[in-house]
């Protein structure tokens, strides 16, 4: 009878799905602290050098990670079969937040 099962996440692919939640919702927090978007397209503020290095370098490093994420060795895999990937990426993600949630992940 052939496995069935879902293979397991490695660590490190958690692991960096971790660093890249923790990131995210850093950055939406800080986001939150800036001046409305359609004030600054608008032209009436802007940001200051601190803000757009802050938030440059946000997004490299989400960016980074994102790549990190999609070549890793496990994900690249599971290439041939788009929904084996997404599924796994999913899988990923659900074990990061449970782990950022001090939880074991649901079966």
């Amino acid at each position: 009878m052939a496995d069935t099962s879902a293979p397991e996440i490695p660590d490190d692919l958690i692991e960096l799905k971790c660093r890249f939640l923790v990131l995210d919702a850093q950055q939406a927090r800080f986001v939150k602290t800036l001046p409305a978007s359609t004030d600054i397209a608008a032209g009436k503020v802007q940001l200051n050098d601190e803000q757009r290095a802050a938030l440059t370098a946000m997004q490299v490093e989400l960016t980074e990670l994102a790549v990190q994420i999609h070549r890793h060795p496990f994900l690249v895999a599971l290439t041939p079969v788009p929904v084996d990937r997404y599924a796994a990426d999913r899988a990923a993600t659900k074990a990061a937040r449970a782990q950022l949630n001090h939880e074991a992940p649901a079966a």
